[in-house]
């Protein structure tokens, strides 16, 4: 159960990365 969370926990970071380097590259006017 743990391990699940860490899991998800570092998936949600990598999510959250990704729509931060989109809003970098096509910032919204």
């Amino acid at each position: 159960e743990l391990t699940v969370a860490l899991y998800d926990t570092d998936d949600k970071a990598d999510i959250e990365a990704k729509r931060a380097a989109v809003k970098a590259k096509y910032p919204k006017p």
